[in-house]
C-alpha cells in the first residue's frame, strides 16, 4: 500500500497593486489564488526550485492583463499561473 506525502508551501507576497480595476475583493483574490496554484502544483508537479526545501529566492511579476470586469477569482488564478510558471521556467 502506497501512502500520500502532503507538502506543505509558504507563500509571501510583499505586495500587490491594480490598476484599472474597481475595488478588489482581496479575500476573493486569495481564493482564487490559493485554488489554482493548488490545481498546478497537483497537475504539473512541484517546480524545482522548490523541491528538497529550497526557496524561490524571491519572485517578481510585472504585470498581468485581465479584463476590467474579471472576477476577483479569475485575478487570483491568474496570478497563480504567472507564479507557478515564473518558478517553472527557472528549472
Amino acid at each position: 500500500m502506497t501512502g500520500s506525502t502532503e507538502t506543505q508551501i509558504e507563500l509571501q507576497i510583499e505586495g500587490i497593486t491594480f490598476t484599472g480595476f474597481p475595488a478588489v475583493d482581496v479575500d476573493r483574490f486569495g481564493l482564487g489564488l490559493q485554488a489554482e496554484l493548488t490545481r498546478l502544483f497537483n497537475d504539473a508537479g512541484m517546480p524545482a526550485p522548490l523541491r528538497g526545501g529550497r526557496g524561490s529566492g524571491g519572485l517578481q511579476i510585472e504585470s498581468l492583463t485581465a479584463a476590467g470586469n474579471a472576477a476577483p477569482e479569475a485575478l487570483g488564478a491568474q496570478a497563480a499561473q504567472a507564479i507557478y510558471w515564473k518558478l517553472a521556467e527557472r528549472e
